[in-house]
This record gives structure tokens, C-alpha cells and sequence, in this order.
């Protein structure tokens, strides 16, 4: 049921989310502090935040799932946005924005951070998440009948349609995903400009897998090459002064 995505977002707030705000940005107070979800899809973290004393937007380029999510909570402030039109989205400044495995998805990922740049007060943070480039599920096979193809996204292009059209599976998003793949060293290069990084982390288990299949997180070494082959990346980045 779609509704699970709803459910699972209000859990990784209340059990992850919450705790992650309060450990690396101590000196924040929720009745001041603005969040923006980026690609917020149900939304569900809002009504958790919400419930904590957090200001909370969010926005999706997918109408269908902000329909649902206005569904389950009418009161929560969602809309219509493209992150690579600024126009469209809500109006800032945040002090945080949370993107949270959705930067693979975006063909334009530095009109994007551009954006959310844009949106940030001066100081302010984003919370990023996604798998990197070299994961088994970079192409977010797991839950496909391809899901025993590990690094599928590594694939070629002919090899995926053909393995698809072999389990009678769509592959149109895997191979889109393999276009849009990020590896940690590619998303350094594209951050630059716009922010700094404040914490970095690496997962062999990633958080959203304790919600998802009740797996311990388990980090990898922030070691060069290794760190390249994570399940995952979790980034603080801090916008960077005007100069």
C-alpha cells in the first residue's frame, strides 16, 4: 500500500531524524528553526517534527504522493516543486534542508544544490542521503524481481533491458538511475562551490534498513576507495559564507 511510505518516513523522523538534529546541530531551538523536506514525497516526517515544535515545508515533484500525503495530514504544509526551478519552491530561509535519497533522482543535481542553496539562511545546513554509485542497490533493485543482481547499476545498458524483459520487470528507472548515479567523490566535486561539510558517514547497513528489514546500522571507515563501495553516504553540509 503506498500509505506504508507514509509510515515508514513518520518512523525514520521519530526514531533517527530527531536524534540526528539534536546531536550535530546542538544549538538550534525548535520554535526558531525552519526545515524544509526536499523531495518530502508522503511527508510523513512533518507530522513528527511537527509534534516536537519544528516549522516544517515540504515539496515533491510527484503530485500523486503529496496528494496522499495532504490525505494523511491536512494540516501539513506540502506542495508542488522542482528543485531545479527555484520559483517553485517554498519560500525560505530554512535553517535546514533534508534530502534525504533523493539527489539520485535529479538529472540537474547542481542547478539543484543551487537551489537549496538559495533556500538556506546564511549558516544554514543540508542533510543528505543516498546511495553511492558503487552500491549493490545504487539502482534500487532491491525491491524488483532483479533484486539478487548486485551492482545491476554497474551493469551495461543492454545486459539490464535484457535481463528485464527476461523476469518481465520495468527497467526504465533502473537505467535512469544508472545515468543519474552519484559516487562520494563526484558529490564532493559538485558541493564545492555551495557548501562545506560538517559530518560525513559511510553505511554498510544504512539507517532506513533497521526500519525496513529490523538491521543493525553498521558504519564503514571514511578510508578513500573503500568508502567509494558503501550501501550508502550521510552528509551535514553548511552553506558556505557570501563572499
Amino acid at each position: 500500500m503506498p500509505e506504508k511510505h507514509y509510515f515508514e518516513q513518520r518512523d525514520y523522523a521519530e526514531n533517527y531524524l530527531l536524534a540526528y538534529i539534536r546531536k550535530h546541530l546542538p544549538e538550534h531551538r525548535p520554535e526558531t528553526f525552519r526545515i524544509l523536506l526536499a523531495g518530502c514525497a508522503e511527508a510523513g516526517e512533518i507530522e513528527v517534527l511537527s509534534k516536537y515544535g519544528y516549522t516544517v515545508s515540504g515539496c515533491d515533484i510527484a503530485r500523486e504522493r503529496i496528494a496522499l500525503g495532504k490525505t494523511l495530514n491536512p494540516e501539513a504544509d506540502i506542495c508542488w516543486g522542482d528543485l531545479t526551478d527555484p520559483a517553485s519552491c517554498p519560500q525560505g530561509p530554512f535553517d535546514l534542508v533534508v534530502l534525504r535519497d533523493v539527489i539520485e533522482h535529479i538529472t540537474d543535481k547542481a542547478q539543484a544544490l543551487k537551489t537549496l542553496s538559495g533556500l538556506l539562511r546564511e549558516n544554514g545546513h543540508l542533510f543528505v542521503t543516498f546511495p553511492l554509485k558503487y552500491s549493490p542497490y545504487a539502482a534500487h533493485q532491491q525491491n524488483s524481481k532483479l533484486k539478487h543482481y548486485l551492482y545491476l547499476g554497474l551493469y551495461p545498458a543492454g545486459v539490464i533491458r535484457k535481463l528485464g524483459k527476461r523476469y518481465r520487470q520495468n527497467t526504465g528507472e533502473m537505467l535512469y538511475l544508472k545515468r543519474n548515479a552519484l559516487s562520494y567523490r563526484a558529490f564532493r566535486k559538485l558541493i564545492k562551490k555551495e557548501f562545506t561539510f560538517r559530518v560525513k558517514e559511510f553505511f554498510i547497513f544504512r539507517p532506513i534498513f533497521r526500519l525496513r528489514f529490523d538491521l543493525p546500522i553498521l558504519r564503514m571507515p571514511n578510508l578513500p576507495g573503500i568508502r567509494e563501495f558503501a550501501l550508502g553516504g550521510e552528509f551535514l553540509l553548511q552553506k558556505k559564507k557570501a563572499v
